[in-house]
């Protein structure tokens, strides 16, 4: 597999996420957990968080090899539904927040506690 089929199959299993997510769960977020902060390439992760909004931020899922008209379906899908609108807004605010948090200190991870965690 070269490096290209690998964030081919990274970045399409993101959107597939977010879709089903959408479709399936439209109160929750949890499709920037693992699904995009540890999957997508630097590169790609880091025009996710630059874009200034979950609209915006479809675009820099439009590499090769993706459908440019499922990319335009999905925004249409997002920014037509304030409920769908606010849900992924929460998660690419995490997005962000983790990215900067990550930039500062090379040794964060948002999924510590997670991990440390025991039962309560």
């Amino acid at each position: 597999m070269t490096v290209e089929q690998e964030i081919l199959i990274r970045v399409s299993g993101v959107l597939e996420m977010l879709s089903r997510e959408i479709e399936l769960r439209p109160n929750e977020y949890l499709w920037n957990y693992e699904g995009a902060y540890n999957a997508l390439p630097e590169a790609i992760l880091e025009k996710v968080c630059a874009a200034p909004d979950p609209v915006a931020m479809i675009d820099a899922f439009a590499i090769a090899g993706i459908d440019p008209d499922g990319l335009a379906a999905l925004k249409t899908k997002i920014s037509g539904n304030p409920r769908i609108l606010a849900w992924v807004k929460v998660g690419h605010d995490d997005l962000k927040t983790w990215h900067q948090e990550k930039l500062k200190d090379p040794s964060f991870d948002p999924f510590a506690d997670e991990e440390e965690g025991g039962e309560e």
